[in-house]
Order: C-alpha cells, then structure tokens, then sequence
C-alpha cells in the first residue's frame, strides 16, 4: 500500500515560506555603520559629517551665552561645519547677567588656557563670517593679575577698532587679530595701575573710551595669567565661571537677531580650525 506525501510535502512548504519572510524583513534596514540612540523612524540614515541639527561644541570650546544667545556647531551656509553665534530679538528680565543687562549675548568660552602668562600668548585671532545682523564681535580676557587668585580683571578689546584691521579668508569669512600690542584694550571698573607709580595708567576703564596697548601692563605684570574664573563683572553670566578667553557677540543689552561663524581661532601658537572640529 502506498503512503501519501501530501502532509510532509505542505510542512516542508510552509517552513521555507517563513523562512523566506524572515529573510526579507532583515534585510529591510541598511546596516549601520555608527551607534544610533534613536528610535526607527522609516527616515533615511544621515552620515554624522552632515547633520544640520545643532551639534556639541568642540572639546575646550563653552557655551557661556545668556538668556536667549545661543553658541553651538552647525553649517555654515556652504555645507561646512562651523562655531555658530546666535543672538536673539527678545527682551528679558534682568537677572542673567551681573548687572542690570536684560539682552541677549552669546559667549563662546575657550576654557583650556586658564594659567597661561599673558605675557606668552601675544595675540588671539578668529575668523568669522556674518550672516545676519551688525551686533559686535570681541574678545574678553580674564585676567589674574599675580596669577594667584587675589585680583581678577575683566579686559576687553574694542571691536570698532579691531574690525578694520580684519584680513579676507576663503568662504567669504574674515579675520580678526585681537593682537595685546594694539591700541584696542580696556578693562571692566577701575583702570589697573602701575603697581610701583599709582598715577600710572596701564589699562584704562571701559567707560573712559581710552583703549591701550598691554605691553606697558606685561611689563609691570609679568606673573599676569589667563584665568578660568566666577566674577562680578557687569556682562558676564551672573554665578557662573567663565572662561578665561571669551568671544562674544552682542552686549547685555542686544535685542536683535545676530548670526555669526567662526571656522578658526588660534590663541598664541594654538590653533583650532573646523577640520578638526568635524568626526564623521
């Protein structure tokens, strides 16, 4: 009598149909080739080297922006990957800011020179390209006079005086050289003198409008160092540490729309530049 294989035949059919979908539903993501902490969404992979979402500052790059001023990564307008400063139109109630500022400013923090000699870092450049608004764009130092803790100054150069020395850069950016031996520098408060002659002025107040050169101030400081540091001057994050170099756009009082980027910056002999900023 012979046995019928109709049974056997359909089991063997229906594993190798399953077999199949499993396949295909596999198959159905592309493989990735980076870490992806986001849920799938059906939207098509984008490689990191590209993302137009804002994207975490470089290592030693702070933002120290208050209220609504924001410094983060983006692109820059020519699909390449810049620092963005970004101020913003809205008023805000004072309290942000030492002082009684109820703008917006962004501040973008340099934290890894904190102890470097004034006297060996001779000069700060950035380039920056702007792309909305006119709001002022500067360089504060965060000065320790004995490098010891007892007096910390807040000095700033003047960016009407520093903008019509910047130099053309490729992707129409500029360059700004806020060099210590130019005529462009002032201090938060009181001027700092000379500590053997107290009618000496080295640095003059900001609200004297009388902007220095700091050789005068190396020599008669010589120990002066950059410092990371928690102050009171007005227009800095109020109870907050900031860097001791600072680029800043806009003032405590800035309520417009204002886009900057910045591509490079060197401090010294230090040079930070976007293609190391970029980790695909």
């Amino acid at each position: 009598m012979k046995l019928s294989t109709a049974p056997a035949n359909l089991t063997l059919m229906k594993a190798i149909l399953l077999l199949g979908l499993s396949l295909t539903a596999a198959c159905g993501r592309e493989t990735k080739i980076y870490n992806d902490p986001k849920p799938d969404t059906g939207a098509q992979d984008v490689p990191p080297s590209i993302i137009i979402e804002p994207r975490s500052l470089p290592t030693g790059f702070f933002d120290q922006s208050v209220n609504q001023a924001v410094v983060d990564l983006a692109l820059d307008g020519d699909s390449k990957v810049a620092v963005r400063m970004k101020t913003s139109s809205q008023t805000q109630a004072a309290g942000g800011f030492n002082g009684t500022g109820g703008g917006n400013r962004a501040l973008l923090g340099l934290g890894k020179h904190s102890d470097l000699k004034v006297t060996e870092l001779s000069s700060i450049t950035f380039d920056r390209k702007t792309i909305e608004g006119s709001e002022p764009l500067t360089v504060l130092l965060s000065v320790d006079l004995q490098c010891d803790g007892s007096s910390t100054r807040l000095l700033s150069a003047d960016s009407q005086k520093l903008e019509p020395g910047a130099t053309p850069q490729a992707d129409d950016y500029s360059r700004i050289n806020a060099d210590l031996a130019l005529e462009v520098w002032s201090v938060s408060g009181q001027a700092i003198v000379d500590p053997s002659d107290a009618t000496l002025e080295l640095v003059s107040s900001v609200s004297d409008a009388k902007p220095k050169s700091l050789t005068k101030f190396m020599q008669a400081y010589p120990k002066a160092c950059l410092k990371n540091a928690k102050t009171q001057d007005d227009g800095l994050p109020k109870n907050l540490t900031t860097a001791g170099i600072l680029i800043s756009l806009g003032t405590p009082d800035t309520k417009t729309n204002s886009t900057t980027f910045i591509n490079r910056v060197s401090v010294g002999n230090t040079v930070y530049e976007a293609s190391e900023w970029v980790k695909p």
